[in-house]
C-alpha cells in the first residue's frame, strides 16, 4: 500500500498512529515490525514520536532501522573502505599524477570521491569515461578524462589488493540482497519504508520490492493528489513533485492509487503547488489564481532585513518569545550555517544555548583551533603567534588555568615594555616539535603528527588534570581523537611531507570530518536543515536566508565533467538538487505559523529574493494579494537603548598631594594641550605597550638619527664628508636587525638625510657646545613646594660671545612658529629657559630653531624663531599653568581647546574623544 502524508499534519506523530493502528496497540506485535528510514536523524525523531504517543506507557518500540545502516550480516561483500582512507589513497594517486600541494590534492580526492559515489549510485558503468569525450570537445577536456584515469584503472586495482570495497558499493548490495531475499522468501509481518522521495535507483528498486510484500507499506510525504494531469505529466527535475513522480512511475502506481492519510482541503498547499508550476504552465496562473482569496496568506509573515546581522536578532526574537508560551515548539529551517551561528550567538547572549543540527567541522570546534595554532606556530616562528596560542583557553603549560593566564599577560606586558622578541620561560618543551619545522627537508607524516599530539597534550597539562584528559574527554575531543587514531592508522600511506605545508594540510583533514553532538538540542527550539526539518513540525517554523543562491543554492558543478558528459554517462543534471530542495520548502511553509525572513544585503552586496518567493510573489499578483514584507523594526527596537546618556569630556579632579611635580620639556606641551594625557601618565601610571614584533618605529627611527648626529659631532667635529655621517648613521641602524627590506628602506632614506645635515652643517656659523645634553630646573611654586622642569638639550651652538643658537631636530613636522610664539608648543622656550637658569657660564639664547631632517623632498628644512621676549613669557606661562593644577578644584580635562588638541595621543581611547568632541564640534556650529 502506498500512503501520503500532507505537511499539514505532523509526519512524524501521523505515521506513528498509523503503526500503533496496525499493530492494534499491541505492543508485541509492535516489535515485530520494521520501518526503514532515510537517515539517521529520522529515526531519531520516530522514536521521540513513540515515546510522545504511548501516553506515558511502557511500550517495545518497532525495529526502526536507517536505510544505510542494514545487518552487515546480508552479504558476504569485502568490508568497506573508510572515507578517511579512500581519501588519502586517491590523494596519493593524485600527487602522482599532478604536482599539487597536500591540501589541494587531498581536497581534489574528496571531489574525486564524491564522483565516485555518484557513478556507484546511479549505476554507470565506471569504464564509460574513457568513450565518452568526443573530438569536438575541448582539449583539456581530454587532459581531464586522462586524470580520472585514477577512478577507471588504478583505484578499482587498489580496492581488489586491499580486498575491500567502496561504501556505496557495499551498501547498495545490501540492499540488493534484503531484494533477493524478499523475492525468494516474502516476511509476513508487516515492513513499513517512510519518508522516502526515491532520488536513488537502488532506493526504489527497494521500494518497488517492498511495495510488492503481503504487508509492505510505504508512506511518501506530501503528494500533490490535486495537481491536473497535464501538468503533471510535464514536471521538470527542478520541480518539488519530480522525484516523487519517477518513484511512482518506477512503483507503477497512479496518484489515484494513493490513500490519502487525514485528507484535509489546505489552500496554503494549492497555492504553492500553483506556484511551482513548471515554466511551460505558468499561463495557467491567472486562471488557478482565481481560486485563491485572503486565507492563503494567514500565519505567513515576511521580514525584509537590511544584513545578516539585523536578520539573526530578529529571527532569535521571535525563537524567545516563543519561550513565553508554555509547550509551544518553533524551529529556524535554513541552509545558510553563517546565519544559524549568528542567531545561536545571540540566542547565548540571552543565556539560552541551541545547537545547528547541521553540525560543525572539527576546525571549528575549540580543540581544532587549539591544534592550528600549535602547528602554525611552529611553522611561523611568529611570537605573536605564540602568545595567541598561550591565550587560547587549552593552554596551561601545567599550571592553573588563572594562574598561567595571569603569567602569560605579565610576559606579554614585560616584552612590550622591553621591546623585546615574546619568548615566555614554558615548562613545556616545544623544541622537538617546532625543531622538525627548522629545516627545509622531508618529514615523515606520522612523525609531525605524533609530535604533534605530544605536545599538545603537555601544554594542555594542569595541576590537576592530564592533557590528554582535559584534550579528549568531551564530546568533540572524543570525535578528534576518534579521527587523530585512524589518521595515526593511515598516516603511512601519506609518506613524507614538507612541514611548512603540514598546517594547511591539517585544516584541509579537521574541515573533512563533521561533528554532530548527540545532547544539548533545546527541547523547544531547534536549528534545522531543510533534511533535518523533513519530519519535525514546530508550531513556528522560521525560514531564514531565503536568498537567491542560498535557498536554492546555486548548483555545484562537478570540476570532473561538464554537463554534456553527465548526459552521455547517464547522470541527473546538478539541477535536480533544486527539485529536492523545493520539495523541503513546501514541507517548511505548510507549519501552522511560518515567518520567512531574508537580508537585502550580504557583505554589502544587494542580494534577490529566492526564485520560491518570486513565484509566490507572482501568483499572488494575479490574485490581485501581496504578501508585503515586514521591516526590521524588532531588531531596531532590540538595538536601540532606552534611554542614551551623552558622553561629556572626561575631567578627573586629583588630590593635590597626587599631582606631578616634575614634567619634561614636551610633557610641559602635553599639560597644556591635552591635561588627560598626564593625568592618565602621570598619576594612573598608565604606559602605551609596543606591538611585539613591530617594526621600526617613527619615534625609534628618530633615536637612531639623534645618536648617529651626536656621535658625528663629537667624534668629528670639523668634518664635513658625508660618507662619514653616513657611515656612522648605518653603524647604529644595523644594531636594530632589520628585515633586509626595511634595511634597505631606512638606508635610503638616512642616506638623503645626511647629505641634507651635511649642507646645513656648512652654513651654520656657530660652534656646539651642548649636544643631547640632560638638564634640569627647579623652581618654587609656592612656599612649601618646588616643581622640576628636565629634558635633554639636543643641540646648542656657540655663535658669538654674545649669542648662542638653540636646535632641536625633528624627523617627522615641527611645530611652526605661531604657535611657538602663542604658547602652543613651548619645547624650545622652556629649554632656553632651562639653559639661562642653569647654565649660566654660555652666551644667551638669541635664536631657536627647529632642523626638520625628514629625508623627503630635499632633505630637510628649517625654521628659525628669534627668541625676543619669548622666554620671560614662557616663564610666566608656566608658573601660571603649574600653579592652576596645583589648585584643588582644578580638573585635567581631555582636550580643553579642541583647536589646539595633540596630533598623537596614546590615550585617545579613554578619553573617548570621538564620543564627545563631534557633539560639541555640533554645538559650536549651531
Amino acid at each position: 500500500m502506498i500512503y501520503n502524508i500532507s505537511s499539514v499534519h505532523s509526519f512524524a506523530d501521523l505515521l506513528v498512529q498509523q503503526v500503533l493502528e496496525k499493530a492494534e496497540n499491541d505492543f508485541w506485535k509492535l516489535s515485530k515490525i520494521s520501518l526503514f528510514v532515510p537517515t539517521k536523524r529520522a529515526a531519531l525523531t520516530l522514536k521521540e514520536a513513540f515515546v510522545k504517543n504511548s501516553k506515558s506507557k511502557t511500550i517495545l518500540l518497532p525495529k526502526i532501522i536507517p536505510l544505510g545502516e542494514l545487518d552487515s550480516l546480508l552479504t558476504d561483500m569485502p568490508e568497506p573502505i573508510s572515507k578517511l582512507e579512500r581519501q588519502l589513497l586517491l590523494m596519493k594517486l593524485i600527487l602522482a599524477k599532478q604536482l599539487v600541494s597536500f591540501d589541494k590534492a587531498f581536497e581534489m580526492a574528496g571531489s574525486l570521491a564524491e564522483l565516485l559515489d555518484e557513478i556507484e549510485n546511479f549505476d554507470i558503468d565506471i569504464r564509460q569515461l574513457e568513450s565518452i569525450i568526443p573530438s569536438d570537445f575541448a582539449q583539456h577536456w581530454q587532459q581531464t578524462i586522462d586524470f580520472l584515469e585514477i577512478i577507471v584503472s588504478y583505484w578499482p586495482q587498489i580496492l581488489r589488493e586491499k580486498q575491500k570495497s567502496d561504501t556505496v558499493s557495499y551498501k547498495k548490495q545490501l540492499l540488493k540482497n534484503m531484494i533477493e531475499l524478499w523475492d525468494k522468501n516474502p516476511p509476513s509481518q508487516t515492513i513499513i519504508a517512510a519518508g522516502f522521495t526515491g532520488g536513488l535507483p537502488i532506493v526504489e528498486d527497494f521500494l518497488q520490492a517492498l511495495s510488492k510484500l503481503p504487508n509492505g507499506h510505504i508512506y511518501i510525504p506530501d503528494v500533490d493528489l490535486k495537481m491536473p494531469n497535464e501538468v503533471w505529466n510535464n514536471l521538470d527535475e527542478t520541480h518539488p513533485q519530480s522525484e516523487i513522480k519517477r518513484l511512482l512511475d518506477k512503483l507503477s502506481v497512479s496518484r489515484k492509487e494513493i490513500t490519502d492519510i487525514c485528507p484535509i482541503d489546505n489552500h496554503r498547499f494549492d497555492f504553492l503547488s500553483v506556484a511551482m508550476y513548471p515554466s511551460a504552465q505558468t499561463q495557467k496562473w491567472q486562471k488557478e489564481a482565481q481560486t485563491f482569496s485572503s486565507d492563503v496568506l494567514d500565519g505567513i509573515s515576511y521580514i525584509e532585513c537590511q544584513t545578516p546581522q539585523t536578520e539573526a536578532l530578529t529571527i532569535a526574537f521571535y525563537l524567545r518569545q516563543v519561550l513565553e508560551t508554555p509547550n509551544k515548539t518553533a524551529a529556524l529551517v535554513t541552509t545558510d550555517r553563517n546565519l544559524a551561528r549568528r542567531v545561536i550567538a545571540q540566542m547565548r547572549q540571552w543565556d539560552i544555548e541551541l545547537d545547528d543540527s547541521a553540525g560543525k567541522t572539527l576546525l571549528q570546534t575549540p580543540l581544532g583551533t587549539y591544534l592550528l595554532m600549535l602547528a602554525n606556530v611552529a611553522v611561523s616562528g611568529k611570537d605573536t603567534d605564540l602568545l595567541a596560542l598561550l591565550k587560547h583557553p587549552l593552554a596551561t603549560d601545567g599550571e592553573a588555568f588563572n594562574s598561567f593566564r595571569i603569567k602569560v599577560h605579565q610576559w606579554e606586558k614585560e616584552a612590550r615594555e622591553d621591546k623585546r622578541i615574546f619568548c615566555p620561560p614554558l615548562n613545556t618543551d616545544l623544541s622537538d616539535f617546532f625543531n622538525l619545522f627548522v629545516n627545509p627537508v622531508l618529514v615523515p607524516f606520522k612523525v609531525l603528527l605524533r609530535a604533534h599530539i605530544k605536545v599538545a597534550e603537555a601544554l594542555a597539562t594542569t595541576t590537576d588534570k592530564s592533557g590528554a584528559e582535559r584534550l579528549w574527554s568531551k564530546e568533540y575531543g572524543q570525535k578528534t581523537s576518534d579521527f587523530l587514531t585512524e589518521l595515526l592508522e593511515y598516516a603511512d600511506k601519506i609518506g613524507d611531507i614538507q612541514p611548512v605545508t603540514y598546517p594547511a594540510f591539517l585544516t584541509s583533514l579537521l574541515k573533512n570530518v563533521s561533528f554532530r553532538p548527540k545532547y544539548g538540542m533545546h527541547p523547544r527550539l531547534d536549528i534545522l536543515g531543510p533534511i533535518e526539518a523533513r519530519m519535525q513540525h514546530p508550531d513556528l517554523v522560521i525560514v531564514g536566508g531565503l536568498n537567491e543562491g542560498t535557498w536554492p543554492s546555486i548548483p555545484d558543478v562537478s570540476p570532473w565533467i561538464n554537463r554534456p558528459m553527465r548526459t552521455a554517462l547517464g547522470l541527473p543534471q546538478p539541477e535536480a538538487k533544486i527539485g529536492v530542495s523545493a520539495h523541503d520548502f513546501i514541507h517548511t511553509m505548510m507549519a501552522k505559523e511560518v515567518i520567512i525572513t531574508r537580508s537585502l544585503k550580504v557583505d554589502g552586496t544587494p542580494t534577490l529574493p529566492s526564485r520560491w518567493l518570486l513565484r509566490m510573489q507572482a501568483v499572488l499578483k494575479t490574485s490581485n494579494l501581496s504578501l508585503v514584507p515586514m521591516n526590521e523594526d524588532i531588531a531596531i527596537l532590540l538595538q536601540t537603548p532606552q534611554s542614551v546618556t551623552s558622553s561629556i569630556r572626561p575631567q578627573p579632579i586629583v588630590p593635590v598631594h597626587l599631582r606631578p611635580n616634575k614634567l619634561s620639556f614636551t610633557q610641559i606641551e602635553t599639560l597644556k594641550r591635552d591635561p588627560y594625557a598626564i593625568y592618565a601618565s602621570k598619576i594612573l601610571e598608565l604606559k602605551a605597550l609596543e606591538d611585539l614584533s613591530a617594526d621600526l618605529s617613527v619615534k625609534d627611527f628618530g633615536t637612531i638619527i639623534h645618536k648617529a648626529l651626536e656621535r658625528f659631532l663629537k667624534e668629528h667635529p670639523k668634518e664635513k664628508n658625508v660618507e662619514v655621517l653616513e657611515k656612522i648613521g648605518l653603524e647604529e641602524l644595523h644594531k636594530k636587525d632589520l628585515p633586509e627590506t626595511k634595511q634597505l628602506f631606512f638606508e635610503a632614506k638616512w642616506k638623503k638625510m645626511a647629505e641634507w645635515f651635511i649642507k646645513q652643517q656648512n652654513k651654520t656659523e656657530g660652534t656646539p657646545v651642548l649636544l643631547e645634553k640632560e638638564i634640569s630646573y627647579i623652581f618654587p611654586i609656592n612656599k612649601n613646594k618646588n616643581f622640576t622642569l628636565y629634558g635633554k638639550i639636543d643641540r646648542m651652538d656657540k655663535v658669538s660671545e654674545e649669542e648662542s643658537l638653540l636646535i632641536d631636530y625633528k624627523t617627522g613636522t615641527p611645530p611652526t612658529a605661531s604657535d611657538v610664539k602663542r604658547g602652543y608648543s613651548p619645547q624650545l622656550p622652556l629649554e632656553a629657559l632651562a639653559i639661562e637658569k642653569t647654565l649660566k657660564q654660555f652666551p644667551p639664547v638669541k635664536t631657536m630653531g627647529y632642523w626638520q631632517i625628514s629625508g623627503r623632498d630635499n632633505g630637510g628644512s628649517v625654521t628659525s624663531i628669534p627668541s625676543g621676549d619669548i622666554i620671560n613669557t614662557t616663564y610666566k606661562g608656566l608658573l601660571e599653568l603649574i600653579r592652576f593644577f596645583e589648585q584643588e578644584d582644578t580638573p585635567y580635562a581631555a582636550c580643553p581647546n579642541l583647536d589646539i588638541k595633540p596630533k598623537y595621543n596614546d590615550y585617545e581611547h579613554l578619553e573617548r574623544l570621538a564620543e564627545w568632541s563631534v557633539k560639541e564640534d555640533e554645538d559650536t556650529d549651531e
